[in-house]
């Protein structure tokens, strides 16, 4: 849920895109850049993606050194 709540805001999803004409003359969508990085817009996402697989990550390890209780 926090990491929903991470993503930047978007308008409305076909908004995003401007029709544009490309070098064989056919008219297609193009996604429009808002000018703002990918690093800055999705800091936070990536933060708690790391953090969610450094837990996950912790817990198998846990579960690792600790198997022999599990067959017992």
């Amino acid at each position: 849920m926090q990491r929903d709540n991470a993503y930047p805001d978007t308008e409305n999803f076909v908004d995003r895109f401007v029709l544009t004409t490309n070098e064989d003359g056919k008219k297609v969508y193009e996604f429009k850049d808002d000018g703002v990085p990918y690093e800055v817009k999705y800091k936070e996402v990536n933060r708690l993606e790391q953090e969610i697989d450094d837990k996950d990550k912790r817990h198998l390890i846990d579960m690792i050194l600790r198997k022999d209780y599990f067959w017992t």
